[in-house]
């Protein structure tokens, strides 16, 4: 059997998420500029290997698009004890975290999924806006100076 592959939108599902959700209960500290927007070429493909990890990343995704965040984070938890090296779970499950108003989680999350994907740019680009945003929510400028130095880097070698 072929490898399942399913586009999402690189940043953009984070940014759409934590807006329309208004914050949820997160109360980060004001942005000083909007993050930069992913070009619309940059997409990140999830490489399922069983349809029953599909079949949790579809439930998944149903239940982050209706808020309700706790089944979606189930879901995503049961995907990666099946496939626990695929770092697109990792960084949805991270998205969810900081939309739960867990930005320590989110942040560990995001770092993970950064480990398991070296190779991707987008996804790394991806990861660093969580991690930005939980560091804004839990008031670390430091370490937001530090996320967006990362995410500058991102974009100079994507060429941005």
């Amino acid at each position: 059997m072929g490898i399942t592959q399913l586009r999402i939108w690189a940043g953009t599902s984070l940014l759409v998420l934590f807006v329309a959700a208004g914050g949820y209960g997160c109360a980060p500290a004001p942005v000083s500029e909007p993050p930069p927007e992913p070009k619309p070429g940059d997409d990140i493909r999830l490489g399922v290997e069983s349809p029953q990890v599909m079949a949790l990343w579809r439930d998944a995704e149903v239940a982050r698009q209706t808020r309700d965040y706790s089944r979606a984070t189930v879901r995503l938890e049961q995907a990666i004890r099946m496939e626990p090296g695929n770092p697109v779970l990792w960084s949805r499950l991270a998205e969810l975290r900081l939309l739960q108003n867990e930005p320590g989680q989110a942040e560990n999350l995001a770092a993970k999924s950064n480990a398991l994907s070296s190779a991707n740019p987008s996804l790394r680009y991806r990861n660093w806006l969580i991690i930005r945003h939980a560091r804004e929510a839990r008031d670390d400028q430091e370490g937001v100076d530090i996320a967006q130095r990362e995410l500058d880097k991102l974009q100079d070698r994507t060429g941005e």
